[in-house]
């Protein structure tokens, strides 16, 4: 109705005799906010003298805060289960930014979105297949205390010894040798804390696995004769 009103009434002239008076009387320069532009317009009042020609156009989606806020929920729901938003954090990010936007008047959003991983929050608990797809857009992923090591290790070794591994351009490839080193970390701290307690009184013997890895299997390291291998263990934070 808004819109109609100002289509059918007579607020073009009083668009134009405003624009008049800041031409004749306005300061040497003023800056304006364009709609659909991201950046404001730098003008003169030169520039500002004469007719302009005014359009009204809208819809009730974008004159209805109500009615966004619905689209704001639907698209969250649909997108968030779609597979893609479940290995690409940016987006997902996005994904969650938008709806809190349509849904967080009277809160600073910032303060309640969560952080990314490696932005100083935690991912929940993710397979090595997921985190290779992530590794592979350039996007750090931390390695959990409560992840099975020697399993992420043989799943990282496997992906290096795939086509799509050989086609990871060289950042990609620092992240999966950096995150394949803290799997490394992370399984010799949990072969100390073994040994540590089978010593301890009262312990049923010694190590387990004979001490040279969970199972009995030493750590791995990506072993694959590709070009992109040898450059996934050169790489600095990489396996040694």
């Amino acid at each position: 109705m808004l819109i109609i009103a100002l289509q059918r009434g007579g607020w073009r002239e009083v668009l134009n005799q405003v624009h008049a008076l800041y031409a004749n009387y306005g300061a040497d320069e003023k800056w304006f906010h364009v709609t659909g532009k991201a950046n404001p317009q730098r003008i003169t009042p030169a520039q500002m003298r004469g007719r302009f020609e005014y359009r009204f156009s809208g819809n009730s989606v974008n004159t209805n805060r109500e009615v966004l806020r619905t689209i704001a929920q639907v698209r969250y729901t649909t997108l968030a289960q779609d597979p893609l938003y479940q290995m690409d954090m940016n987006a997902r990010g996005a994904l969650v930014e938008d709806f809190a936007r349509h849904y967080g008047e009277g809160t600073d959003i910032s303060k309640i979105l969560p952080r990314l991983p490696g932005e100083g929050g935690t991912h929940p608990p993710m397979s090595q297949d997921q985190e290779n797809k992530v590794l592979g857009q350039g996007i750090w992923v931390d390695v959990l205390p409560t992840d099975d090591h020697a399993g992420h290790m043989q799943k990282i070794q496997a992906f290096s010894n795939t086509r799509e591994f050989a086609m990871l351009p060289e950042h990609a490839v620092a992240l999966i040798a950096a995150h394949m080193n803290q799997h490394q970390q992370g399984l010799a701290q949990q072969q100390q804390q073994a040994q540590a307690a089978a010593q301890q009184p009262g312990s049923a013997g010694p190590g387990l696995g004979g001490g040279d890895g969970a199972g009995g299997q030493a750590p791995l390291g990506i072993t694959q004769d590709t070009q992109q291998a040898s450059d996934l263990n050169a790489l600095e934070g990489g396996v040694q």
